[in-house]
């Protein structure tokens, strides 16, 4: 995304890749239980990897269809 945005600021050691995400989640989760801090997450929008809004989807849209990104499996994780 262009333009001067808080969210779109990378945070050390989680790329903007699914991958990273899905770390960043499974970090996130693992460091709330631990501390017995979390009790939930409510991510927020967009559901869909569109142009500029990627690093933070949860699906990845291919065509006409939708498929889960690794962030998913990382809240089950914990």
């Amino acid at each position: 995304m262009s333009g001067v945005f808080v969210w779109n600021d990378p945070v050390a050691g989680y790329p903007q890749t699914a991958d990273g995400q899905a770390l960043f989640i499974h970090d996130l989760v693992a460091w709330g239980k631990s501390e017995g801090v979390l009790s939930g997450i409510r991510p927020w929008a967009p559901d869909l990897a569109v142009p500029g809004w990627a690093p933070m989807a949860l699906f990845q849209r291919n065509g006409k269809q939708a498929t889960a990104r690794p962030a998913l499996d990382a809240f089950a994780s914990r």
